[in-house]
């Protein structure tokens, strides 16, 4: 009788742990960063909320993981990777980090979840591929991160201006055939009303979430959680959909005197 009385005991207090083990665990938040203003990954809708990939994969990802996955959003690349190096967050979701000094310090977890693009506004409505564009002048603004092998191998001529808004004035005033944005925002489609833009996809473009190496949690929690989803089809039911989005119907006005 004793010992039957010592079993239940020690298996209540097993339980007692367990329930313990798994809240905290449930509890654990790991706050993930991406790009503000990055259609079709983050962006917003008329009604000020935020939607497009990024924040469809987290929604997805939280459904499948024990972990609690915050998304918060920055203007600038370099910001989350300082937050990220000072632990202000755990992961970011961005273009492949490949070859950048940034390298020495983040780890991509899994494999590609998916295909940037690039932006091309244009008066010329016969730009449909990067072909069309070969030995023509672009207007870039400079620190965009356009890739380099995609310029020399269409032999494209940029033409590099301080500010988006001096870019789009490269546009307008007829230097050169298009504009190439790799982020974005807003402020560029909203102006670009009377040009005709499209997407082109960009070698170097792929999409990863990030951790710090050394932090095997981080690593192991998304690695798990996004292998989980992706066996779900849940990949490519989401791209499918924000590639039949249309965003001229559905994003926010440009505030105006805020």
């Amino acid at each position: 009788m004793k010992l039957i009385k010592s079993g239940l005991i020690l298996f209540s207090l097993s339980m007692f742990v367990c329930a313990i083990f798994f809240y905290q665990k449930r509890e654990t938040i790991i706050t993930v960063g991406t790009l503000a203003e990055n259609y079709p990954f983050y962006f917003f809708d008329k009604e000020k909320q935020p939607l497009g990939v990024n924040v469809d994969l987290i929604n997805g990802v939280n459904q499948v993981t024990l972990a609690k996955i915050n998304l918060v959003a920055e203007a600038e690349k370099s910001v989350l990777l300082q937050k990220l190096l000072k632990r202000e967050i755990s992961a970011v979701m961005l273009p492949s980090l490949s070859g950048s000094l940034w390298e020495n310090y983040v780890v991509p977890v899994g494999k590609s979840y998916a295909q940037s693009e690039l932006l091309v506004l244009s008066r010329d409505i016969t730009i449909r591929n990067w072909k069309n564009l070969e030995k023509r002048h672009v207007c870039l603004q400079q620190g965009e991160g356009i890739s380099t092998p995609l310029i020399e191998a269409y032999q494209i001529q940029p033409l590099l201006f301080q500010t988006t808004e001096a870019a789009f004035r490269g546009l307008q005033n007829g230097r050169c055939a298009a504009l190439l944005r790799s982020t974005v925002s807003l402020d560029v489609v909203n102006e670009a009303l009377d040009v005709k833009y499209t997407f082109l996809p960009y070698v170097g473009g792929k999409q990863y979430f990030y951790c710090l190496k050394g932090d095997g949690y981080c690593q192991r929690t998304l690695k798990k959680a996004l292998h989980v989803y992706e066996k779900k089809g849940a990949y490519t039911q989401m791209m499918q959909y924000w590639k039949a989005y249309q965003r001229q119907d559905n994003i926010a006005p440009m505030d105006q005197g805020e």
